[in-house]
């Protein structure tokens, strides 16, 4: 944990002095029975300076609990998903995922081939990460963990569509890791998203009438959904 904590102050220090902003990922960890003073230490004086930390959420099907680095304050932690956008069978839980099973990595003497596990998660997400500050350098940490876990696409199964709405029985999120960018890039607001191509907001109709709307920036949404209230005199 030693050479770890030092890597973490010697990444923060380099940043500071160069003026950059700075993504640390942490693909590693282990469930340790104390808790690891001198990685909090150092994981502390990285968010303090700034710094957003992302780490593995660990690969032993169980919880984030007594697995450092993932569970310490501030650390954002991820889970892997398969192909078909469930959790992985081997990954812990987080409230973060992305995809983790069979990803093209770097192996030794100098080939690639695929790896699984939450380490290769954590990677994405901190590309992801390091994409949004490229293109917002002004957002805070703060920001990013919010848009980054709020730009999850939905892989929903078992679904019944009533009147009312949708119920599923399983609904699993992985992150999408271009949308997060324009959500971190603008506040989304439906009546700026969504423009009405043939009739005007809170209008009175009657008689067959021609609907459409025209959608400004697809990857900020996720779907249209059309509501008809019927009203009479009285």
């Amino acid at each position: 944990m030693y050479d770890i904590s030092q890597g973490i102050r010697y990444a923060v220090n380099w940043a500071e002095q160069n003026n950059q902003k700075i993504v640390i990922n942490l693909s590693l960890g282990a469930r340790l029975p104390d808790y690891p003073l001198t990685l909090a230490e150092a994981v502390q004086y990285a968010q303090d300076k700034g710094a957003v930390v992302i780490a593995a959420s660990g690969n032993d099907k169980g919880g984030l609990q007594g697995f450092y680095p993932a569970c310490l304050p501030g650390v954002i932690a991820v889970a892997a998903s398969g192909q078909d956008h469930h959790p992985a069978s081997f990954s812990n839980l987080s409230g973060l995922t992305a995809p983790g099973v069979d990803i093209i990595s770097a192996l030794p003497n100098n080939s690639y081939g695929t790896l699984s596990g939450t380490s290769q998660a954590a990677a994405f997400v901190s590309a992801a990460a390091a994409m949004q500050w490229s293109a917002y350098p002004d957002k805070s940490p703060a920001e990013l963990d919010t848009v980054l876990h709020s730009s999850q696409s939905d892989f929903s199964e078992g679904c019944t569509q009533y009147w009312w709405g949708k119920v599923c029985t399983y609904k699993y999120f992985v992150l999408n890791a271009l949308d997060s960018i324009y959500r971190l890039g603008e506040e989304i607001s439906l009546y700026d998203t969504l423009e009405f191509l043939n009739t005007t907001y809170d209008a009175h109709l009657s008689g067959e009438i021609p609907f459409a709307v025209k959608v400004s920036n697809p990857a900020t949404v996720t779907g249209v959904e059309f509501s008809l209230i019927l009203m009479r005199k009285i």
